[in-house]
């Protein structure tokens, strides 16, 4: 097994990120763009990337093995008083790299940034169809705190969403896990 290696993005990632999202747009209906909503413009691409990487409330990471990104989260932090203390996520992984404790890897990435920022709560929308994710999010001590009807719209048809949190002081940890 090919180790992997996670760290902060870069500018320079913009066509491995292009093709990762190209990758996994391919292999699951499970993220919110689809194919032909992917910002394929490399410059473009560059642009986007350098406003994320110069953010003080967000961060992205990659997952790479063999030099390949194969998966990556998205970590976005409140940006007023109120809101400050928490952070929305995203995250997608190769098809190839499921069950590798990868997701995990990147949950626990997410609560890391979160703890360095004092924050005290996550959270996340993930398609109800989406069993794999649902059980690696609960896992790792997130909770199903609502749906939302009819939230996303995939091929043709009208899918739920789960709304899932995790509040720091109900804290996860990974020696806890059973996988």
């Amino acid at each position: 097994m090919t180790p992997l290696t996670l760290r902060k993005i870069q500018v320079e990632d913009a066509a491995g990120f292009t093709a990762l999202h190209k990758t996994l747009a391919e292999e699951t209906h499970f993220l919110l763009l689809e194919p032909d909503e992917l910002r394929e413009d490399l410059d473009a691409q560059k642009q986007w990337l350098k406003g994320c990487v110069e953010s003080d409330s967000r961060d992205i990471f990659v997952a790479h093995a063999d030099g390949v990104i194969v998966g990556f989260l998205d970590i976005r932090g409140g940006n007023f008083n109120r809101d400050r203390h928490k952070a929305s996520l995203s995250l997608g992984i190769t098809r190839a790299h499921w069950g590798r404790g990868l997701g995990t890897l990147l949950i626990e990435a997410a609560i890391s940034w979160l703890r360095d920022r004092n924050g005290t709560r996550l959270e996340l929308t993930v398609n109800c169809n989406n069993e794999r994710a649902v059980g690696l999010y609960q896992k790792c001590g997130f909770q199903i705190e609502g749906t939302q009807r009819n939230a996303l719209r995939v091929d043709g048809k009208f899918v739920d969403e789960y709304f899932m949190g995790f509040l720091l002081s109900e804290s996860y940890s990974p020696e806890h896990s059973t996988t």
